[in-house]
């Protein structure tokens, strides 16, 4: 699975609030530019969203909005926290939410831990 574009925002309600613009990523990428213009911040940003995924590190009040690939389909996963808990968690392939339904079965990890496991045994992350 690769990352192909990210976004990012924390403390979108009061005055320690910081974004990074949605950006695309490549295979190779280089974070180049002046001093304290956010390269660090925004890597540790996208390291925090793997940290996330694979144990439950939340963020204290966080948004991500980032678009995988694994060369068979192009997912869109949305997850934001607060107060160091999942408030919305959205994970979409090719435009079409997965959710459980009869069209798209998956099993959506329970609250507190994030990811999901299609039927056909595709697991996005999780333990």
């Amino acid at each position: 699975m690769m990352l192909r574009n990210f976004e990012y925002s924390e403390h979108s309600d009061d005055d320690r609030y910081w974004a990074i613009r949605s950006f695309e990523l490549g295979k190779i990428n280089l974070f180049a530019a002046r001093n304290a213009t956010g390269k660090t911040r925004t890597i540790k940003a996208v390291n925090r969203l793997g940290a996330t995924v694979r144990g439950g590190v939340f963020s204290e009040c966080a948004t991500y909005d980032v678009e995988l690939a694994d060369g068979v389909g192009n997912y869109q996963y949305h997850l934001s926290s607060d107060d160091k808990k999942v408030k919305s968690e959205i994970i979409t392939e090719n435009g079409a939410t997965l959710d459980g339904g009869s069209d798209n079965p998956v099993e959506v990890f329970p609250p507190g831990r994030i990811g999901l496991t299609m039927n056909s045994g595709k697991t996005f992350w999780g333990p």
